[in-house]
């Protein structure tokens, strides 16, 4: 099939285009002047001061010039969570508006949506002046401060990364769809989430939606993959058990950029944290919820939106106030949104900071004191096998789709997935993700400048930590290697798996009801009890956000 008729079904044609060109010129022509409080440690939430401009303030610290729009349903967040709220609700005729602080990013024609891992610009990064990811070197990024796509949120022994999009977390996640097995499922969850409820009802709705695939044999076969095969043979040997694991991504595109179809290679570099330029990536505002959300005209999605505070009105109902902000972050004028049902979905960081500012300043005074509490990282390690004979390339081919289940280690549950990136400085080590179970869960601060913060004991995990490390040394013991370190990447310095926060059965019951209100919901990530044990996070917060849908429309939104 002749590469324009591929383009035409696997593209969407967007309104809102923004390539390298573009971006260039428009970074270039508002890069001065634009570093406000806050961006250098990340910003957060808040993007500049209300009322900078002089104009008159309110009581409630919003503009009194802003803008007031009456909703019936309010959706803050874009990501799994928000996009499943919208969809439903728009199924049972109850039309949403959704408030996303992030930008839209749409595919476009020339390949360069996206900035990539070996030359980042201001577009990898939310408010920073340098990349977010560890292991790579420091550099200014071009055009920062930015609203680009990833956050990274600095706290006491542990930092987080969250992202910030239209679309959330489905545009830098790795896409792999892993079940948590049932007993550490049950050790995690509240005993009336049912394993065998989510497993033959909540899990499959989430896969039909998400269409994922599997690498390839042909792409498993080729150099690139020379990472993939020995990580496969080495865990094999090892006796473990390893397979090429679905993943939401289009992997006919991804034999395509191996045979030369697009004008970049990407995602076969190992390089597809930061969206994928050929839309190979299953990321939700293209393909899944949001995409179907839009699609019925029932939800209306507000990009570059910041809020900045919710609460609840004196009549009943809720309120957010927000910023609208331009891509770089200045605050252009305020808006005010009053709904009579509000959904959050900000992820783990921003839910629990909203709800934080909103407990600390009586805004939502009937919060109860668990807000905040049962924060975890999943159990995330970062872990590098160094010293082989055999060459495993400066750039591995992706995405990471190989996953170890080592659900008998003597040191508790894990599962690895294979990490391929383009590693550049390295020729024979493979870098390995492992996901455990943290024994104690930490908890997320509000600081007195209104930043959220993760507060985190190292012994809290310890045992995953363990656990992966036995994982590792299982290999190694079968096999060849030794252990080796990437930069930024200390045990354990940083959570790509932020979870909790307003944790189920704390904060709210299991359905994401907020305890103390009626008609005010958490339906994503800061709902999951720390972890998601031996498995990535994606598939089972999108299967816990669709449990509660069910039932916050039949029990308290039916007519």
């Amino acid at each position: 099939m002749a590469l324009e008729l591929v383009l035409k079904k696997k593209l969407k044609s967007g309104h809102f285009r923004v390539g390298r060109r573009h971006f260039v010129r428009l970074t270039a022509a508002g890069a001065a002047g634009v570093y406000f409080t806050g961006c250098d440690n990340g910003g957060g939430n808040d993007a500049g001061t209300p009322g900078d401009d002089g104009g008159p303030m309110t009581d409630a610290g919003v503009d009194a010039s802003a803008a007031v729009s009456r909703v019936r349903a309010l959706v803050i967040g874009s990501g799994f969570g928000g996009s499943i709220a919208a969809l439903r609700l728009a199924e049972a005729d109850i039309p949403s508006t959704i408030l996303e602080r992030g930008r839209r990013w749409e595919i476009t024609g020339d390949f360069d949506t996206f900035t990539t891992t070996q030359s980042p610009d201001a577009r990898c990064a939310w408010m920073h002046n340098e990349p977010v990811l560890p292991g790579l070197p420091p550099t200014r990024l071009r055009g920062a401060p930015y609203t680009g796509l990833l956050q990274r949120i600095f706290g006491d022994n542990i930092d987080a990364v969250c992202a910030a999009a239209v679309g959330g977390g489905s545009l830098v996640y790795s896409g792999l769809m892993l079940q948590p097995p049932r007993a550490a499922f049950e050790s995690v969850f509240p005993s009336e989430l049912s394993y065998d409820e989510m497993d033959t009802v909540y899990y499959p709705r989430v896969l039909d939606i998400m269409r994922p695939g599997r690498l390839s044999d042909t792409a498993l076969a080729h150099e690139r993959y020379a990472g993939a095969r020995i990580f496969i043979r080495d865990a094999m040997a090892a006796g473990l058990d390893v397979e090429r694991v679905q993943c939401a991504f289009d992997f006919d595109l991804i034999d395509m950029e191996l045979d030369g179809a697009f004008p970049q290679d990407q995602a076969t570099l190992g390089d597809y944290l930061y969206g994928l330029n050929n839309g190979a990536k299953h990321s939700i505002d293209r393909v899944g919820y949001l995409t179907m959300a839009e699609a019925t005209g029932m939800v209306d999605v507000k990009p570059l939106h910041q809020v900045t505070e919710v609460g609840e009105m004196p009549g009943g109902g809720y309120y957010a106030n927000c910023e609208l902000i331009d891509e770089n972050g200045r605050v252009q004028s305020y808006a005010r949104y009053e709904a009579d049902i509000l959904f959050m979905a900000a992820g783990s960081m921003n839910t629990t900071k909203l709800l934080l500012k909103a407990k600390r300043d009586g805004t939502l005074p009937s919060l109860n004191d668990q807000i905040g509490q049962g924060w975890g990282n999943n159990g995330q390690r970062i872990l590098m096998r160094g010293g082989l004979t055999e060459e495993t390339g400066a750039e591995q081919g992706g995405p990471a789709c190989i996953f170890i289940h080592h659900h008998d280690n003597p040191e508790g549950v894990i599962g690895m997935e294979y990490g391929p990136a383009p590693i550049g400085f390295e020729h024979h080590c493979l870098v390995s993700a492992t996901q455990g179970v943290p024994d104690t869960l930490g908890s997320l601060e509000l600081t007195e400048a209104g930043e959220v913060k993760p507060v985190w004991d190292r012994n809290n995990d310890a045992a995953a930590g363990r656990a992966a490390r036995h994982t590792l040394q299982t290999i190694i013991d079968a096999t060849e290697g030794n252990f080796a370190t990437l930069p930024g990447l200390d045990d354990p310095s940083i959570t790509f798996h932020p979870l909790g926060g307003v944790t189920m059965g704390r904060a709210t019951d299991t359905y994401g009801r907020v305890m103390g209100y009626s008609h005010l919901y958490v339906v994503d990530s800061a709902l999951i009890p720390g972890s998601t044990p031996a498995s990535n996070p994606f598939w089972t917060i999108s299967a816990v956000a669709e449990r509660c849908m069910d039932t916050i429309i039949a029990e308290d939104l039916a007519p």
